[in-house]
């Protein structure tokens, strides 16, 4: 899955737009987060202005109990939030199957040992039995079972980003020898003892971390991040705009992997709609700015941003014309211009 998670590095936010990933604007407030099998003080913050805060520690456990209800009828499952089930015996993955015709949830054995295997209590998409830790079903890789805990997995129970209701990103784990993302191990150096996502304010996981040496998107190193200053751009109600959206430091603003050439962190904000949700645009003392699927964020040429007003819902500018934003001289569409203020 690292491809997978490599390519979204790049692409992040567009999938809200484009296919209807479900999105909520939240406060950037301190949040508590559970780390499993562990009493000691969690590493995850979330991020309240500048300062990166430790959360309160709740203890949580690994059961069995979850997947040990043997489910008669597999379309009556939720696989995401029911991963795991012991049928005839054997630890099975369930999944939606939405390849062809008559596809549903379907189940899939992960050949791990029923007589030790565990779910988490909390992120039920971990698993692990003696020998092998889970995750949705498949092991995961060099991972070590009697250490291994969450960092922070989906929260897919409190409404993370998700697509079709598959959720959108997946956690950060550790055990003794590494910290992963997903699947994929975290980029040698990665400080284990300052390592911390940045999560939003209801706890979800935003693609970001950091630790005292560098800002990472995901498993990957973010180049000339600053981890001391950095910070998830928020709009004027203290929202961010979700799974690996704008970012900036004291230098520069991000989106994903992207430095956001020629932008000012210092007066880049979010531009909200009427109804406080992200519209997709945002600004600075200079420039309005917007997101391209290929090719990620963008100038919109020409706009002002002091008379720069987002449309919702969209305005019609003419029989076959449309538009969701104006300054003082022209209407835009999604970055565009489509007609000229008289």
């Amino acid at each position: 899955m690292s491809w997978v998670s490599n390519a979204i590095a790049t692409i992040g936010i567009f999938f809200a737009s484009l296919f209807g990933l479900s999105y909520s604007p939240v406060a950037i407030t301190s949040q508590p987060i559970q780390q499993l099998g562990s009493s000691t003080a969690s590493t995850v913050s979330t991020i309240t202005n500048q300062t990166a805060v430790l959360p309160t520690t709740i203890s949580s456990q690994w059961h069995s109990a979850s997947f040990m209800e043997p489910a008669q009828n597999l379309q009556s499952i939720n696989p995401v939030l029911t991963p795991y089930l012991l049928r005839g015996g054997q630890v099975v993955s369930i999944y939606e199957d939405a390849s062809g015709e008559g596809a549903g949830i379907v189940a899939s054995s992960t050949g791990a040992d029923p007589s030790t295997f565990v779910v988490s209590s909390t992120y039920p998409e971990y698993g692990k039995d003696a020998e092998h830790v889970y995750l949705w079903g498949f092991v995961l890789p060099g991972a070590d079972p009697g250490t291994f805990k969450v960092l922070v997995g989906t929260t897919t129970t409190t409404g993370g980003y998700s697509y079709n209701g598959v959720p959108f990103e997946n956690g950060y784990s550790q055990d003794a020898n590494s910290i992963y993302f997903d699947s994929s191990p975290m980029p040698p150096g990665t400080d284990r003892t300052t390592f911390s996502p940045i999560l939003d304010g209801e706890g979800h996981i935003t693609g970001y971390s950091k630790d005292d040496r560098n800002v990472y998107v995901e498993n990957n190193i973010l180049p000339g991040a600053d981890p001391v200053s950095f910070r998830l751009v928020e709009d004027s109600h203290g929202a961010v705009d979700g799974y690996l959206g704008w970012a900036k430091d004291k230098n520069h603003v991000y989106s994903g992997l992207q430095m956001v050439d020629g932008a000012d962190p210092a007066s880049f904000a979010l531009i909200n709609e009427i109804d406080g949700t992200w519209s997709g645009y945002a600004k600075d003392k200079s420039n309005v700015y917007t997101e391209n699927f290929i090719q990620g964020t963008l100038v919109v040429s020409g706009a002002d941003p002091a008379t720069f007003q987002v449309v919702n819902p969209p305005g019609q500018c003419g029989p076959d014309c449309q538009y969701d934003a104006q300054d003082k001289s022209h209407k835009y569409l999604n970055g565009q211009v489509v007609q000229k203020i008289k």
